[in-house]
């Protein structure tokens, strides 16, 4: 085979990888998974996950008003997280359809990013203040081992990915 024939085969190959690639990616970013309650939570528990809330209530011993307050909260703090996270998603896909544009307009894209950094901010700071205000509820003993509790979760980026590792490692 000549050389100009092997570099055309080449050159089609990385082409039909490229676009596979950039079409992962586009799903992957586009499309948010779609996961009902209950499958979720079976495959969470099938992958030797639990229940984080269940594991703070037993392991911090509270007081069936106290876990009922917890679960207030938690209800709260999730309704808050689920708008965060579908605006940054929101933003992501536009990002996306802005960057499929012939000429994109770069200033756009670059308010799209700094929105997503402040609501990954917010993001962070529902959060923390959701377990300060678990931690306001607590007795001084109670307090003690949540301190240790907060102590063991891995915290950042994958984060989730981390605890399962430490699970697996138990």
């Amino acid at each position: 085979m000549d050389a100009q024939k092997r570099n055309k085969i080449l050159l089609i190959v990385a082409i039909v990888l490229l676009l596979a690639n950039l079409s992962m990616l586009t799903l992957n970013w586009i499309k948010k998974p779609i996961c009902k309650e209950d499958f979720r939570k079976e495959r969470m528990h099938k992958m030797g996950h639990s229940n984080f809330s269940d594991k703070i209530s037993s392991e911090l011993n509270l007081t069936p008003e106290q876990h009922k307050k917890y679960k207030e909260l938690k209800t709260i703090h999730f309704q808050y997280i689920h708008t965060v996270r579908d605006s940054i998603q929101k933003n992501k896909n536009l990002i996306h359809e802005e960057l499929m544009k012939q000429e994109p307009n770069i200033d756009y894209i670059n308010q799209l990013s700094d929105s997503i950094g402040v609501l990954n901010a917010e993001f962070e700071k529902l959060n923390y203040n959701h377990f300060f205000e678990l931690k306001k509820q607590l007795t001084p003993e109670q307090q003690d081992k949540f301190k240790l509790l907060i102590k063991k979760l891995p915290h950042g980026k994958d984060a989730h990915k981390k605890r399962y590792k430490m699970k697996k490692q138990e």
